[in-house]
């Protein structure tokens, strides 16, 4: 008499592991590119704006104070393309110009 089993049965296949990264995954930032207010001749320097580096619109305007230096002293204000000063870092879009101004 037999059972339902036999000695012959096959082994089940190993599981197909695919690669994992490893650390978590964070949102991508906003690319954008930032030009002096009264150059002319600026070409724009290109800054990423991070979610997880930038919490306050104060540090972006500090990051940009070293690395587009404006002639007028700090960064105090950033107007988007239809000239409206923007007031939080929501309102930066991906791609888009920027003007940034001192106290003037």
């Amino acid at each position: 008499f037999t059972s339902g089993t036999s000695s012959a049965e096959v082994a089940p296949r190993p599981v197909k592991r695919t690669n994992v990264k490893f650390g978590t995954q964070t949102d991508k930032g906003v690319v954008i590119y930032v030009f002096r207010n009264g150059d002319k001749h600026d070409e724009g320097t290109r800054m990423v704006i991070h979610p997880t580096k930038f919490k306050t619109l104060d540090q972006v305007h500090s990051a940009m104070n070293s690395q587009v230096k404006i002639v007028t002293g700090q960064v105090r204000k950033v107007y988007n393309p239809v000239g409206a000063i923007v007031k939080s870092i929501d309102e930066f879009e991906e791609g888009a110009p920027y003007i940034c101004a001192g106290a003037e």
